[in-house]
């Protein structure tokens, strides 16, 4: 997608601001999927849907730097999850001279979420104003990978500012409406594009699904 084409009203934020203890406590964010970082790989994704990325980062590394992006900070400290990642990135759009009306926030352990994920969003956005819009696949879904409207910063501000940490309990207060997305798929298998990477066994999985792609393996859908 050419810069002329990509949505002037959406922006986009890459979550990478968790501890990953499920991988150690090491940096998800630069694990290596096929020789490349996750990061790179989502950044990829996000960047040929959207003009304008910044990256939610708590500890950023100069990998994270090197993407010469804005690098956004918990508004909430002791690390209370990705509501708050979503947060900056709602206050990072309100600051723009643009005023974009949304959000779409992704996680950076997401290395397959579709290419035309935006696009897909904004249609179902389109019939459903005002409402956060959450990406699904095979009845799961991923408020992760959501498009949020920019006028539910406040909202989102007094539900941390309460204690409460649950995204998908936000998203369930907000009427938030589902997003189908179809399954990759290799021959009878199929996998969620959604697929996120939180340990050693789901990345190998991740590097066989990455090989089948490379090959071309009978895969439709998701990409």
């Amino acid at each position: 997608m050419s810069s002329s084409t990509k949505p002037e009203h959406v922006v986009g934020c890459l979550l990478a601001g968790g501890r990953s203890l499920r991988m150690g406590g090491n940096d998800k964010s630069l694990a290596l999927l096929g020789g490349t970082s996750l990061l790179e790989h989502v950044y990829h994704r996000l960047n040929a849907q959207l003009a304008h990325v910044a990256l939610s980062s708590n500890h950023p590394m100069p990998a994270h730097e090197d993407l010469g992006i804005p690098i956004l900070h918990d508004p909430i400290a002791d690390f209370p999850g990705p509501l708050a990642g979503i947060l900056a990135g709602l206050r990072w759009a309100q600051s723009m001279p643009s005023k974009p009306e949304f959000v779409f926030s992704v996680a950076v352990d997401t290395p397959f979420f579709p290419m035309d994920a935006v696009e897909t969003l904004l249609k179902t956005a389109g019939r459903n104003p005002g409402v956060p819009v959450v990406s699904s696949c095979l009845s799961r879904a991923h408020p992760t990978c959501t498009l949020w409207p920019v006028s539910l910063a406040d909202t989102l501000q007094a539900y941390l500012d309460a204690g409460e940490r649950r995204l998908m309990g936000f998203c369930q207060a907000q009427e938030a409406v589902f997003c189908p997305f179809p399954p990759i798929r290799f021959g009878e298998e199929e996998v969620d594009p959604f697929f996120n990477i939180n340990d050693a066994e789901s990345m190998h999985e991740a590097e066989t699904i990455l090989e089948s792609l490379a090959l071309g393996i009978n895969h439709e859908g998701g990409q």
